[in-house]
């Protein structure tokens, strides 16, 4: 599995010389509880065509017991000259030997429009489905100012709750969530860093 999400990342790679733009992040989550605690590394790498909205996006997830990757096409909506939003579906393979075909769809909101070198308003929603079963990841942050957030972050079987973030340089977030895991009836944390980096 980390091979092949290795050579599609490189193959992503191959499209850069006609993109309009090419971005590129690695985080990694390690979620606590108050009985366990699990570390997962997580790759998005995602390419915008010349003269087009279309694009296409690759990601990947490597944690101790769970691996996946995708890829598929995004397509990007200008809501007004300062905010966008960006579709992308896709496909790919999971770890789980009884239906190792995963599949997966992203909604991205991004608006500033106050201008701001961080984005103002970010909002995500991420689903999967197939192969093992459903699994989501959505959160919506605001922020304050160029190096402070706030918003609110639900990822299943994780946490759902506050998170706050901050931004140390211009390519690094830090953020962190707490609040409580509902499908494991516990309290739930998540301290992340974030790197990215674009042209």
């Amino acid at each position: 599995m980390k091979k092949i999400f290795v050579i599609t990342c490189l193959g992503l790679f191959a499209f850069t010389s006609n993109a309009q733009s090419t971005s590129f992040s690695l985080e990694g989550q390690n979620a606590l509880s108050l009985h366990n605690g699990s570390f997962s590394g997580i790759a998005f790498m995602g390419h915008s065509f010349k003269n087009t909205r279309v694009g296409l996006f690759g990601f990947g997830l490597v944690s101790k017991n769970f691996n996946e990757m995708f890829v598929g096409p995004t397509y990007l909506f200008s809501l007004d000259e300062n905010s966008i939003l960006e579709i992308g579906t896709g496909i790919g393979i999971e770890n789980y030997k009884q239906q190792p075909i995963r599949c997966m769809t992203y909604v991205y909101i991004e608006s500033n429009p106050l201008k701001m070198n961080k984005h103002k308003l970010q909002c995500l929603f991420d689903t999967e489905y197939l192969g093992s079963g459903p699994w989501y990841l959505a959160y919506a942050t605001y922020n304050v100012t160029n190096h402070f957030g706030i918003g609110i972050h639900a990822q299943q079987n994780v946490v759902q709750g506050m998170r706050f973030q901050v931004y140390p340089i211009s390519w690094l977030m830090v953020y962190g969530v707490a609040g409580w895991n509902f499908e494991a009836n516990d309290m739930g944390f998540m301290a992340c860093a974030k790197i990215s980096f674009s042209n």
